[in-house]
Order: C-alpha cells, then structure tokens, then sequence
C-alpha cells in the first residue's frame, strides 16, 4: 500500500494506521502494546487454517479465519454497534426479563437490541433496522407502563 494513503482520511473522517509489529500499531492507538500482542496471539493459535475457522475461541469465528502474522499490520478507530440480535434477554408479554426456566426476574424489564425473539427464526433483511427500532420502542412502552404500575 502507498503510504500516503495512510494519512488520509477514511470515511468519516477516520484514520488508517499501519506497523510492522502488532505492538507498534498498538501505541498508535494508545493501547497496552502487551494486551494487543496476547490477544492477536491467542486468536492466531486458535486458527485452524485447514477448516477456517476458530472453533476454540467463543464465540467461534466460522467464516473465513487467517491468521494475523504478516507485517504490515493496519488498523483503523472504529465504534461497535448492533442493528439487531438474534438472541438476547428472552421477555414475557409484560417485558419483564425471564431466567433460564422462563420465569420472570422480579423488577427486571428489558427491551431493545438487548432482547431475544424477534428475530429468532431468522434475518429480516434490510428492513431489520426500522424493525428493530419499532420493537424498541413497543417493548419500551410495555415496560415503562408496568414499571409504573409498581
């Protein structure tokens, strides 16, 4: 890769960083060089290079899984986020948050992406995104008028 690239701006306004060493890239982003190296390290151990996967790593890595271990090595600043979920804190009709047997947890309430079920049986495409704010804002209410109820 050109190296010029690397001082541009990437998408909203972001930045590409690149090491020959995976610590190096770590004090690039201002973290333990330590942590990251560990880290990369058992996630390369855990590669099986025959199967692609990383089944002894929860969760397991099931598609496509290289190794990370040829300089140069190249990051850049992201933030996580989640559309939706597919599993998640199972809720009864109230919101009220159920434990393992499906009984519900007193003065727990949930909802939003943090809740399982809705997409349970499968992915709903690109209208996923409105459903899941929908199901936000449904469920949301649900609990916000029992809890007021208490």
């Amino acid at each position: 890769m050109e190296p010029e690239l690397f001082s541009q701006p990437v998408g909203g306004g972001g930045r590409l960083y690149e090491s020959n060493t995976v610590e190096g890239l770590a004090e690039q982003f201002g973290i333990d060089p330590k942590d990251l190296a560990d880290a990369v390290s058992k996630y390369n151990d855990a590669v099986d290079e025959a199967t692609e996967t990383t089944s002894s790593l929860l969760p397991v890595k099931t598609g496509k899984a290289f190794k990370l271990d040829t300089p140069p090595f190249v990051g850049t600043p992201i933030v996580n986020g989640a559309a939706m979920s597919f599993g998640g804190i199972l809720l009864n009709k109230n919101a009220q948050a159920l434990d393992l047997d499906g009984v519900p947890i007193p003065g727990l309430y949930a909802a939003g992406r943090v809740t399982g079920g809705l997409f349970a049986n499968g992915y709903v495409g690109d209208e996923a995104h409105g459903a899941a704010v929908g199901e936000a804002g449904t469920v949301g209410k649900i609990a916000a008028d029992r809890i007021a109820q208490l």
